[in-house]
C-alpha cells in the first residue's frame, strides 16, 4: 500500500478529512467492515474502522454515494490512521494518508 500526502489527492479529499473527523468525534461516523483493508494492514485488538464517502457518484449511478471513501482507523477512541480508496471495493486502490 502506498503512503501519500493529502494534498496529492485533490481538494475534495482535503475538505472531506476534517468533516470525517468531526463526524467521528460526534459519534456519527458510519462503521466500516474492513474486509479489503484486512488483507493490507494489521489490526490492533479493539481497533475500529469508520467510513466517510467522498464526492458524488455520476448521475446514472443507482446508489448515489461517492465512489471514493476515507476510512478512519481508530484505537481507544482516537484516530490513529486515515486511508483513502480511489475506487470503491477495489482492494488495489487503497492508500494511507500520512499527514492528517
Amino acid at each position: 500500500m502506498f503512503q501519500v500526502s493529502k494534498g496529492s489527492l485533490g481538494s475534495d479529499v482535503v475538505a472531506a478529512i476534517p468533516k470525517a473527523k468531526r463526524e467521528f468525534q460526534l459519534g456519527k461516523a458510519a462503521s466500516h467492515r474492513g474486509d479489503e483493508l484486512a488483507r493490507l494492514i494489521t489490526f490492533a485488538r479493539g481497533a475500529k474502522l469508520y467510513e466517510f464517502q467522498v464526492g458524488q457518484a455520476h448521475g446514472r449511478d443507482p446508489f448515489g454515494a461517492g465512489k471514493r471513501r476515507l476510512v478512519l482507523y481508530a484505537e481507544s477512541g482516537q484516530i490513529k490512521r486515515v486511508f483513502f480508496n480511489l475506487r470503491h471495493y477495489d482492494p488495489n486502490s487503497w492508500v494511507e494518508i500520512i499527514d492528517c
